[in-house]
């Protein structure tokens, strides 16, 4: 895959946005490779592993505030 640099325009949202979407593509190629799945046992598996990720993220991105939140209240109160 090619990359291409980051036009100046870009916001750094939107930059980050891509890099998690091509880091997930990445994962889930990777993942793929390594289970080698019948088509049957890939219907069921998929889903479950969307499922997964997506709750993943939610609890991460949680963890990352709550960090964030901590770090900027500790700072207020030095």
């Amino acid at each position: 895959m090619i990359i291409t640099p980051v036009l100046g325009q870009d916001k750094p949202a939107d930059t980050m946005q891509i890099v998690l979407e091509k880091v997930r593509a990445d994962k889930k190629l990777l993942v793929a490779a390594n289970m080698q799945l019948t088509e049957t046992e890939a219907k069921a598996f998929w889903p479950v592993y969307e499922q997964y990720q997506n709750e993943l993220f939610i609890l991460r991105s949680r963890s990352a505030k709550l960090i964030n939140d901590y770090t900027e209240a500790f700072k207020r109160h030095k």
